[in-house]
């Protein structure tokens, strides 16, 4: 359980964190991406988005932030953007299953690679 826990830059983990959930706000926002991805998914656009789904994915982002943490500590960063690169083309073939255009998919996949950019750039710029 140590392997989870040592050495990690916890600062740069919840700092990574919170700047990939704040891309998102503005990444799924009207003024970037947020109305053409709901066009091309077919759901209505809500500016206001469900107060658990919200929590859920702000729980995913501390979990995938504390990933890159421990990568960052074994100096595996490259290896992170790889996985995170193999995350965005599995959730590209997801959306297709949900018949998602391509427009809808390549925004989704857009946001889960910046994000992970933006935790690897937590964890280069605020040393442990």
């Amino acid at each position: 359980m140590t392997e989870l826990t040592i050495g990690v830059n916890w600062l740069a983990v919840m700092a990574g964190a919170v700047i990939a959930y704040l891309v998102r706000w503005a990444w799924y926002s009207p003024r970037f991406f947020g109305e053409r991805w709901a066009r091309a998914a077919n759901v209505e656009y809500n500016t206001t988005p469900p107060v658990a789904a919200m929590a859920m994915h702000f729980s995913g982002m501390v979990l995938l932030s504390w990933f890159v943490g421990i990568m960052a500590r074994e100096g595996l960063l490259a290896t992170t953007l790889l996985l995170m690169i193999a995350g965005a083309v599995l959730g590209y073939g997801t959306d297709s299953y949900l018949k998602i255009r391509t427009d809808g998919k390549l925004i989704n996949a857009g946001y889960w690679i910046v994000s992970v950019i933006v935790m690897i750039a937590a964890q280069a710029l605020m040393p442990g």
